[in-house]
Formats: C-alpha cells, sequence, structure tokens
C-alpha cells in the first residue's frame, strides 16, 4: 500500500524515467514500427496510473490543455479531411503529457546522479559506435531498433539511436540541462565541464549538420554569459572558427556534413539555405504556415500524408485533388523559397524534397491543424511560465529542436517544458 508521505517507489521510478528519457531509443523489447521505444511512456503512464489509484492525481490548467489538444489530434477530421489513421502518429501529444506530468509534479525526487548516467550512456554509445562500429552496432542493435549509420562517408556515429541527428539532439539537451542543474546549484562546476567536453565532442563525431548547429547555439545563447567581456570572447572565438575553415578548405579533404553545413553558414549563405536537409525543413515550415492563410483551421488529421513531392511542382500536373492544387497555387512565398534554390524545373525537383514534405512538426502540425495548433504551442510555452533568461532558453531550445524531423512525443522536450513551470515540482516539496 502507497501513502503519500512514502516517496520511495516514486523515486525510484522517476528517476528511472529520467535515464531512459535520455535513452529513449533503447528497449529490451523493439517496437519495430517507430524509433521512439515504449519503456519510458510506459514508466510514465505507470506512475499516473499509481497517483489515480491513491486519488493523488494533480491536473493543473497546463495538463488539461495538453489533454485537450491530445484529444484534438484523435478526433480532428474536416468535410475535405484525407483520413490516415496511423496510432503512433495520433497519440504523440498524449504521451509527451505522460512524460510532462510525470516531471511537472515530481522534478524534485529527480536526483542528478542519475542523471549523470543518463547522460554518459548516451555519450559512450556515440564514441563506441564512432571508434569501435562493427562490435558496437552487433551489440547495440539487440537494444535499438537499426542503427543506420555503418559507414562514415560524411555522416558520423549516431550511438544508441538510428540517425545522427538524434543522437546530436540528446547530446544538445543534455548541454542544456546540465547548465539548467548548475544553475541550480544541483551539479558541481566540474561535473559540469566534464559533461558539456564530452557532449560537444560526441556532437562533433555524428557530424550532423543540425548538431553543428546545435554547437553554435550553445556557444552563442548558453555558454559564458553576456557581459561585455563574454561577448568579445565570443567574437574572437567566432574569428577563430572562421580561420579554421579558411585553412581546412586550403590544406584538408574534410568528409564531414556538419563541417560543410557550418561552412556554407559563415561562406556561402545561399547554399546554406538550400541545403537538402534545412531546405526540408524550412520548406515544410513555410508550407504548413501558409496554408492557415486560406484554411485557418488546417486540413484534419491525416492531411499532411496526402501532399507528397510532387504534389508541389508548380503546374500541379501530378496531383487529382482540386482541393489540395488551390491551397498549392496561392503559397508564393513557398514557392519563391523553392524558385531562389533552383528546385523548379529540375529534374531531380522531387528527390531532393524527399517523399514527404512535412519533415517538421511545426510545418506538419500546421498544415493539419491551422491556428489551433500555433494557439496551443504559445499556451503551451506561455501558461504558468517562470520568466528568466534560463527558461527563455530552455524554450528556445525545445523550437529548435522541433524544427526537424524529431518527434512531438520526444521526451526530453516535455522534461524542459515541465522544468519551466512555475508550480513544477512545488507541492510536496
Amino acid at each position: 500500500m502507497f501513502y503519500k508521505e512514502d516517496k520511495y517507489y516514486y523515486y525510484i521510478l522517476i528517476n528511472i524515467i529520467l535515464i531512459l528519457s535520455l535513452n529513449p531509443f533503447i528497449s529490451p523489447i523493439l517496437l519495430k514500427s517507430n524509433d521512439l521505444q515504449l519503456p519510458v511512456f510506459i514508466l510514465a503512464l505507470s506512475v499516473l496510473i499509481l497517483d489515480f489509484l491513491r486519488k493523488d492525481l494533480l491536473l493543473h490548467r497546463i495538463h488539461f490543455l495538453i489533454l485537450f489538444f491530445s484529444f484534438i489530434l484523435l478526433i480532428y477530421l474536416l468535410p475535405d479531411s484525407y483520413l490516415h489513421f496511423v496510432v503512433q502518429k495520433r497519440i504523440t501529444i498524449f504521451l509527451g503529457f505522460l512524460i510532462f506530468y510525470c516531471f511537472y509534479k515530481y522534478s524534485y525526487l529527480i536526483n542528478v546522479k542519475f542523471f549523470v548516467i543518463g547522460s554518459f550512456i548516451n555519450i559512450f554509445g556515440v564514441f563506441a559506435h564512432y571508434f569501435q562500429p562493427d562490435l558496437f552496432i552487433f551489440i547495440a542493435e539487440i537494444f535499438v531498433r537499426t542503427i543506420k549509420i555503418t559507414e562514415f562517408y560524411g555522416r558520423g556515429a549516431s550511438g544508441f539511436t538510428s540517425e545522427p541527428l538524434y543522437a546530436a539532439t540528446l547530446l544538445f539537451i543534455t548541454c542544456i540541462l546540465s547548465k539548467y542543474y548548475l544553475i541550480n546549484n544541483k551539479l558541481s562546476t566540474k561535473l559540469y565541464l566534464i559533461i558539456q567536453f564530452f557532449s560537444v565532442w560526441a556532437i562533433i563525431l555524428t557530424q550532423s549538420g543540425t548538431g553543428y548547429m546545435y554547437i553554435l547555439f550553445l556557444s552563442l545563447f548558453v555558454y559564458f554569459s553576456f557581459s561585455r567581456f563574454s561577448i568579445i570572447l565570443k567574437f574572437i572565438a567566432l574569428g577563430i572558427v572562421f580561420l579554421i575553415i579558411t585553412s581546412f578548405d586550403q590544406y584538408f579533404m574534410v568528409d564531414n556534413r556538419g563541417y560543410y553545413v557550418l561552412r556554407d553558414l559563415f561562406f556561402r549563405a545561399d547554399r546554406f539555405i538550400c541545403d537538402q536537409s534545412l531546405l526540408t525543413r524550412i520548406h515544410s515550415i513555410l508550407y504548413g504556415l501558409s496554408s492557415i492563410l486560406n484554411n485557418p483551421l488546417g486540413m484534419g488529421s491525416g492531411a499532411s500524408y496526402l501532399i507528397n513531392n510532387e504534389v508541389v511542382e508548380p503546374n500541379f500536373q501530378y496531383s487529382n485533388n482540386i482541393y489540395f492544387n488551390e491551397i498549392n497555387s496561392s503559397l508564393g512565398i513557398v514557392e519563391s523559397y523553392l524558385n531562389f534554390c533552383g528546385i523548379y524545373g529540375q529534374k531531380k525537383a522531387t528527390e531532393l524534397i524527399q517523399s514527404n514534405i512535412f519533415m517538421s512538426n511545426i510545418g506538419m502540425y500546421s498544415f493539419e491543424y491551422g491556428i489551433i495548433f500555433i494557439i496551443f504551442l504559445f499556451l503551451l510555452f506561455t501558461i504558468d511560465l517562470k520568466i528568466n533568461y534560463l527558461n527563455i532558453m530552455l524554450l528556445f531550445s525545445c523550437l529548435f529542436v522541433l524544427q526537424s524531423s524529431v518527434s512531438f512525443a520526444f521526451p526530453l522536450i516535455w522534461f524542459i517544458i515541465a522544468l519551466t513551470k512555475k508550480s513544477s515540482g512545488l507541492k510536496y516539496a
């Protein structure tokens, strides 16, 4: 029998959930249809059920907001909706709610030692994958659905995830959270520096273009302060980076996608914004947001699956759906972007945009749910927000992650959002 004063079981559960949130792609029994695995969500659901049985549920307005949008995802069908019901796509927000509930109520039970353990499991995975790929893949594929990168041609190690992007995202959030715990005096400076050093090194080994953008974000907005001296140091550091990149181009052949993206950002901005990976994300976001102009309420659950790379061609000859053609013809900003990148008229246009144009969650949810999603996202970030620089930085890091193809059920996103709330972990602390 559980009693409110007995926190031992919750202490164990919450800290295991934290470790699994830092390593959400690992599972003893693999779900083959999805990269994110179930253990972290099953344990989070068990916490919710225990609270219900003990008549100790803690639900505030932010919880009802998330549950309301979770329900919308299940039933939001419009007259012109294209019904394509995929369970894991429809329950992502509810899965996020489970993680949010646990950390919102029980964040005070977190022992930072478990955070360190979870962080180094991820870091170890990336290093092992990079330096001993054959042995690592042989062992890791017992616990991870798939390791896509077996040879490092341009792309790097993914550790205990399926993609370098996912590994880089986990490491990026690890850096953010270690800063949070340092500021809140829960992590020593020495341990903080060790985590930061190995996390950034591991991000470099992923060779992910997004990962290298994460490092730039950390350098500009997380590390150091915004004093005059720190700003001068940051400019000096950027100057050194310029010199290093210039030297590499002159004297070395570098097969590193992250390096190419960073180089293009500094020296070829036009090539940077038309990079295939970035293009698919920007195009996805622009397409989704622009569709709201004609359809404020969106297109309905599952509608994004009707839109593919051929539908965005300027003459619309590949689409038989007049309703979607009318949407397409109004998206001037999308066409302008694709024209700038030289997509139209090229045989490889559909290949560049890829099979599904919605490679960003923000774009996909904006297209399907319209202004409802925008309002939800705004309220999710702002309700009960503790306004300070640290929390603003945490939320911007979440937006930075969500612009990619990382699932909305990604546990660390909801962990971060929970930490920014005024009432987080206060009821029994």
